[in-house]
């Protein structure tokens, strides 16, 4: 199964991304889906496996990083940094 997270300055998930970002995560094979995670007791947009559609929490998605043995592949999405994705930042 693909996950997709994004590194810029801390760690994002799908339901932070952009709508570029988000378009390029489902381009590479990434199923994303607004799902009820029962851990954080909310709905939120999430990496979903394809072939039973379970949610792959945020918490599980980071974990897969720090593990070297899960192929991973990196994709420069431009220059970004966290105080840009910030909502009250004139730029956006």
């Amino acid at each position: 199964m693909k996950v997709a997270v994004l590194g810029v300055g801390r760690l994002l998930h799908p339901e932070d991304f952009f709508e570029d970002e988000l378009a390029a995560a489902r381009e590479h094979g990434v199923v994303l889906k607004a799902q009820f995670s029962r851990t954080q007791d909310r709905e939120y947009l999430g990496n979903t496996c394809p072939s039973c559609g379970v949610l792959t929490g945020n918490w599980y998605a980071s974990e897969y990083l720090d593990d070297r043995d899960v192929p991973r592949q990196e994709f420069p999405m431009g220059l970004d940094c966290e105080v840009c994705r910030e909502p009250e930042h004139p730029g956006i």
